[in-house]
């Protein structure tokens, strides 16, 4: 084999070895886009990501065991710690908490007023509150 010979083989397997590298690059280059886009997805399902203050707070009430009662002019929502959010915890309608808010909460929008409020359950009273919005 001459030198020549030799030489376009080199070329050849170095042309085959960069079209299978261009290959895996195209590939993961779609593999990436695609999580791109799921990340995406999921930045833009966050509640409040203007506001990410108010995020570290809601992430902080989770982690923290509280409840969190929101008031507002158009409804209440909870918000729940992590535990009520763990695998094998009853839907978090079914959260103490959530149902004595709906058995209660005229009487705790009249009361309160909107706001954000602590709550916790009692066993003379129905909730409590901190006194204070959060």
């Amino acid at each position: 084999m001459s030198s020549q010979e030799r030489a376009l083989r080199v070329a050849q397997q170095q042309i085959s070895n960069q079209r299978m590298m261009k290959a895996m690059i195209d590939s993961e280059l779609v593999t990436l886009r695609a999580e791109i886009e799921r990340l995406k997805a999921i930045v833009d399902a966050i509640p409040d990501k203007d506001d990410p203050l108010g995020w570290v707070r809601r992430l902080a009430v989770m982690m923290d065991q509280q409840h969190i009662l929101v008031l507002g002019a158009d409804g209440w929502s909870i918000e729940h710690p992590i535990t009520c959010r763990l695998d094998g915890q009853a839907p978090l309608h079914e959260c103490p908490h959530h149902i004595a808010v709906v058995e209660h909460v005229d009487m705790v929008l009249d009361e309160w007023g909107e706001g954000s409020y602590r709550i916790w359950l009692d066993d003379t009273i129905w909730c409590g509150f901190d006194g204070t919005p959060t």
